[in-house]
C-alpha cells in the first residue's frame, strides 16, 4: 500500500536494525537540480550481455490466500465544488476500459469493473482518522435519499478530500502529505472487502519539475486502486495484517533473510509499490504503472503497460548477504536493461528503523559518473555496492538497500519513469 519514500541523491548514512512495513503510497521530495531534459550520459558499448535480467530472477508472487476483488465495483467520490470535477469524473469513467486496467487484470483474476461517480456536498475541513473517514462514509450511505452504491465485497471507494481536510491516524503514525501521499484501509475493520482508497490535497512540491495537481490526483489513486482490488484484506493500518492476497509478507517466525527480500521492502510489498516511481499516461492521465507476474516472469520489465524506451536496472547474485561488525562488504552489481540505452546512473539509499547503529552504503564503477557525481552503468557492465557495517552491530541485525537506476536528467519528468529499484539485504547472523 506504499508507495515512495523521502529520500535525496546523496549518499545516505542509515541504520542496521530490524525490518517491518507499513501501508501507504509515501512522500517523495525531488531534488532541486532536476531538470526534464535528454539524457546527457554517453553511451559506451555495452558488454554484449543479453537484453534480459540476470539470474536470478524476479521473485515470484503468489497470493497468501485471501481475497480479491473478482468483479470490482470502482466509485469516485468527491465535493461537489471540486475544481477538478470534470476531470476526475472522466479519469473514473475511462477506467473499466483502460489499456492500464487491462495490463494487469488477468494476472490477479480480475473481471473489469463497473465504475460510478458520486458527488457530496461536503466534507468539512479538520483532521479525520481512518475512523473519522469510515464514519463520514457511514454518514454518506445513510443520508435520506442517498444513491450512495452499497459495500459488496467488491468496491473500492476512491476518495478525494478537498483542501483543508488532514488524514492523520495516531494509532498508525500515518499522516497525509507527511507520510504518504494516498492510503487505502477497509471500511469496516470488522469484516468485508469493502476499501476507501483516499487522496488528500497536498502542497505538491514538484509542480515545476512537469506535475500538475491532476497528476498527482490521477497517479496517487491509480496505485491505491491496483492495490486495493488485488489485496483488499492486507490492513496493517488497523494494526494488523489480515488476509492478504498479493502481496509479498514477511514472517516473524523466520528471520529476514531466510525470506525474500520484496517481503522487507521498504515502499512495501503490493502491485502498486513494486513498480513504485514508474508511470504511463492514458488519455492525458498519468498512471501508476504495476507489477505483472506475467511480465516479471519474462524477465524483463515487470511492469506494466509497457513503456517504449528500454527498462533499466541493476541485479545482484543474491538477495542476502551476511556481514561482521565493523568490516565492509562488498557486492558486485551488474546493469541491465531491455534494449540500447544511454548510460544510467545509480545510487543505493538503506532503510531501516531508527537505532544507533548507522552503517553507510556507497556505489563505484568505471563507467564515468553524472552531474551529480553518481556512478554510471550499462548493460552488462559492473559495480560495487560497498557497504561499511558499523562495529556497534549486533546478532540479528537486517539492512535493506533500496539501489535506484535512472537517468539524472529526467528525474522527476512524469513523461519518463524517475527510477526502477533493487533491493539487496545485509545481515548480522
Amino acid at each position: 500500500m506504499r508507495g515512495h519514500l523521502l529520500t535525496s541523491y546523496l549518499v545516505v548514512g542509515a541504520i542496521l536494525t530490524a525490518c517491518s512495513g507499513s501501508g501507504a503510497d509515501a512522500v517523495q521530495t525531488p531534488p532541486a537540480t532536476a531538470v526534464p531534459t535528454a539524457p546527457v550520459a554517453p553511451v559506451p558499448a555495452d558488454a554484449g550481455a543479453p537484453f534480459s535480467r540476470p539470474t536470478p530472477g524476479f521473485p515470484v508472487l503468489k497470493s497468501l490466500g485471501g481475497n480479491v476483488m473478482a468483479s470490482p465495483v470502482l466509485v469516485g467520490l468527491h465535493q461537489e465544488d471540486d475544481p477538478y470535477r470534470s476531470e476526475l469524473d472522466a479519469f473514473v469513467g475511462m477506467l473499466p476500459t483502460s489499456a492500464w486496467w487491462q495490463s494487469f487484470a488477468p494476472d490477479y483474476g480480475l473481471s473489469t469493473p463497473v465504475a460510478s461517480v458520486l458527488d457530496f456536498a461536503l466534507m468539512s475541513a479538520g483532521t479525520y482518522s481512518f475512523d473519522d473517514v469510515r464514519s463520514f462514509m457511514d454518514g454518506l450511505q445513510s443520508a435520506p435519499g442517498s444513491a450512495f452504491p452499497l459495500p459488496n465485497n467488491n468496491t473500492v471507494y476512491m476518495l478525494w478530500t478537498p483542501d483543508g481536510v488532514v488524514i492523520s491516524d495516531a494509532p498508525s503514525n500515518q499522516k497525509g502529505c507527511k507520510s504518504f501521499y494516498a492510503i487505502h484501509f477497509p471500511w469496516h475493520k470488522d469484516g468485508g472487502a469493502d476499501t476507501v482508497a483516499v487522496v488528500p490535497r497536498c502542497a505538491w512540491s514538484d509542480l515545476d519539475a512537469g506535475w500538475t495537481p491532476l497528476d498527482h490526483l490521477s497517479k496517487h489513486m491509480s496505485h491505491e486502486i491496483a492495490e486495493a482490488v488485488s489485496d483488499p484484506g492486507y490492513a496493517f493500518t488497523d494494526g494488523g495484517f489480515a488476509s492478504s492476497a498479493y502481496v509479498f509478507r514477511g514472517s516473524n517466525t523466520l528471520p529476514p533473510w531466510q525470506q525474500s527480500i520484496y517481503s522487507f521492502s521498504p515502499t512495501g510489498g503490493e502491485i502498486g509499490d513494486l513498480c513504485e516511481a514508474s508511470y504511463i499516461r492514458e488519455r492525458g492521465y498519468l498512471l501508476q504503472r504495476v507489477w505483472s507476474t506475467t511480465a516479471a516472469a519474462a524477465a524483463g520489465d515487470p511492469c506494466v503497460p509497457a513503456r517504449s524506451e528500454p527498462y533499466i536496472n541493476v541485479a545482484a547474485a543474491q538477495d542476502w548477504y551476511s556481514a561482521v561488525p565493523g568490516e565492509r562488504v562488498l557486492i558486485p552489481l551488474t546493469g541491465w536493461a531491455t534494449g540500447t540505452t544511454a548510460s544510467w546512473s545509480v545510487n543505493p539509499h538503506p532503510h531501516y528503523y531508527p537505532t544507533a547503529r548507522q552503517l553507510t552504503a556507497t556505489f563505484t564503477s568505471d563507467a564515468g559518473t553524472d552531474a551529480a557525481g553518481k556512478y554510471l552503468l550499462n548493460n552488462g557492465t559492473t559495480g560495487t555496492l560497498e557497504l561499511l557495517i558499523p562495529a556497534t552491530a549486533q546478532s540479528g541485525d537486517v539492512a535493506i538497500i533500496d539501489v535506484h537506476s535512472f537517468y539524472y536528467a529526467w528525474l522527476w519528468d512524469p513523461s519518463f519513469d524517475t527510477f526502477h529499484s533493487q533491493l539487496v539485504g545485509v545481515y548480522i547472523p
